[in-house]
């Protein structure tokens, strides 16, 4: 299998994809073991999905920074998030972002989580 992408643009994807984790760290961080909203100096609800799993406001605004920066890079990308779901058609390089995988270890203030 070989890659549509030559090595200069890997690279600058690889680079790109460590400032988006650097995005959502920007969001993430400040509430992990604070347990306020981001903006918000009340605790953060943890709220649940269809399936059961534990989501917050950092999960969705992590993921609103990063699909945003997305979106503003490389417009014609599609992005797959776990909290917002598909946009961009299907067939073009996607990025899927969990922006927080392990939300429960996050909110109860076990460092076993990341984006």
């Amino acid at each position: 299998m070989t890659s549509a992408f030559g090595p200069d643009q890997l690279t600058d994807l690889v680079r790109f994809a460590h400032e988006l984790a650097d995005l959502a760290d920007a969001v993430t961080l400040p509430g992990f073991r604070d347990g306020f909203a981001p903006g918000v100096r009340e605790p953060a609800a943890v709220d649940r999905k269809a399936d059961g799993t534990a989501v917050t406001a950092f999960d969705r605004e992590a993921e609103r920074v990063v699909r945003a920066a997305v979106r503003d890079r490389y417009p014609e990308h599609a992005f797959l998030g776990e909290e917002d779901g598909l946009t961009g058609a299907t067939g073009l390089p996607t990025w899927i972002v969990d922006p927080i995988d392990g939300t429960t270890n996050f909110v109860t203030g076990n460092p076993v989580w990341a984006t």
